[in-house]
């Protein structure tokens, strides 16, 4: 969970070469040598931009025990209607309720899915196995709200 906040720290915080410097040296544990070569710079570039990448993040105050903002009225109506329509697999009402920029991660699945076309084509694609899946709400995951997705087995 802690890399997964780097992760979306770095991508919010960062700009690109700062952002692949960090993950690559502090996420991947790359040399500082085999990042200049992927990037084709000096050491002592890849050195600078890791520390500037590290000042930010430090700014930025960003931990892994962050508590979610809690929503506003309009946010838990918006997530309820969305919990509501997954759990009816309402395709339609889904697709009105996703954002073009959206991102879905399922893990522990290594699946990060960008974009309303990728996530519908897993939706009706692998995905339909989620058809008749549960959903029950959680505090909170990597600062933002979020939901477990069970399915029951066909044992119960």
């Amino acid at each position: 969970e802690t890399i997964r906040l780097a992760f979306v720290a770095a991508l919010q915080h960062l700009p690109p070469r700062q952002r692949a410097v960090l993950i690559l040296c502090e996420v991947l544990r790359w040399q500082a040598a085999e990042v200049a070569g992927l990037l084709d710079t000096s050491v002592a570039s890849v050195n600078s931009a890791l520390q500037r990448a590290r000042a930010t993040l430090s700014a930025s105050d960003i931990a892994a025990t962050d508590a979610a903002p809690p929503l506003d009225e309009a946010d838990r109506a918006l997530l309820a209607r969305y919990v509501d329509a997954f759990e009816r697999y309402d395709i339609e009402s889904l697709t009105t309720l996703i954002q073009e920029d959206a991102t879905q991660s399922m893990p522990p699945y290594d699946m990060w899915l960008c974009g309303r076309d990728d996530i519908f084509e897993w939706w009706f694609g692998p995905g339909i196995g989620c058809r008749g899946s549960r959903v029950i709400p959680t505090l909170a995951a990597n600062g933002a709200p979020a939901f477990g997705q069970y399915k029951p087995s066909p044992t119960g």
